[in-house]
């Protein structure tokens, strides 16, 4: 769907360069969120909203939450995350 989005909404008036910027784009976020390693030059650490392959295995690992893989924005205006910042949390509680 989020690969989907972009073409969809600019439909038969999207160039073929938009597109394969487009494309290059997202399959590069993907695999840096699912690789499950935080890759210090990512240009998508840049943002800082965005959430990190830490972030996102959490959604693969718990089933639960976390459900955007590019930025947390989402996450927190729905409180899907809360249970992410709960197991943060209780990794650094001796």
């Amino acid at each position: 769907m989020p690969f989907a989005i972009g073409p969809a909404i600019l439909g038969s008036q999207i160039h073929y360069l938009t597109f394969a910027y487009w494309s290059i784009w997202r399959m590069s976020e993907a695999f840096s969120n699912h690789c499950n390693y935080e890759f210090d030059w990512s240009v998508f650490r840049i943002v800082p909203i965005s959430a990190g392959a830490d972030y996102h295995s959490f959604h693969h690992t718990h089933n639960i939450g976390n459900y955007g893989s590019f930025m947390t924005l989402q996450d927190t205006m729905t409180d899907s995350n809360h249970e992410y910042y709960k197991y943060v949390g209780s990794r650094f509680v001796d």
